[in-house]
């Protein structure tokens, strides 16, 4: 669990790295935001790269917890799957300047690609899970649920910021729903 403080922390650095992006972003001012002394940052995190490394790390965690309390309410691989890219659309609507913030920093110096990359792998392979099931009981048309689950991660996260970059207000609930139909449809037998 993390503390107060370090909540703080990641919150001012998520916006201050979605304003100014990364290069841009001065430890100065997410300690500022946060409430906190420049210090208390560095008795934390080793520095910029550390900090935005930690804040993917907690994003993903917190998206992999929602997707874990959503597992348990489907009792089918189909509503799990359903489950799981509703919450993967919510989160990043909710997170709106953060999905934003990756698109344009993940691809920063090694480090913050490989440790992006890797979360991102992660987070596939939590999908791929519940395919390869739902494959194996016969409720998807999938030959590969690596691929699949790559595909419908990179259709929902593309989805969310093109209704996020058109620049009009967004009916969320319609927007998720039809995200939800569009991919799941895209993955069952054809009858």
């Amino acid at each position: 669990m993390r503390s107060d403080r370090i909540a703080r922390i990641l919150e001012a650095a998520a916006a201050v790295f979605a304003e100014c992006g990364f290069e841009r972003a001065k430890m100065d001012d997410i300690a500022e935001r946060a409430g906190v002394a420049k210090g208390t940052i560095y008795y934390h995190f080793q520095g910029k790269d550390d900090l935005f490394c930690a804040l993917i790390a907690d994003v993903v965690q917190r998206l992999m917890d929602r997707w874990d309390e959503a597992a348990r309410a489907a009792s089918d691989p189909v509503e799990r799957l359903r489950h799981r890219i509703e919450a993967l659309a919510r989160f990043l609507l909710a997170n709106r300047r953060f999905a934003v913030m990756l698109l344009a920093e993940a691809w920063g110096n090694e480090t913050r690609q490989q440790v992006f990359r890797a979360h991102v792998r992660e987070l596939i392979g939590a999908l791929e899970r519940v395919i390869r099931e739902g494959a194996e009981a016969g409720a998807f048309a999938v030959r590969e649920a690596d691929t699949a689950a790559a595909a419908l991660f990179g259709a929902v996260s593309v989805a969310v910021l093109h209704a996020v970059f058109a620049g009009e207000p967004v009916d969320e609930e319609r927007l998720v729903a039809q995200i939800v139909d569009q991919a799941v449809q895209g993955i069952l037998p054809r009858g």
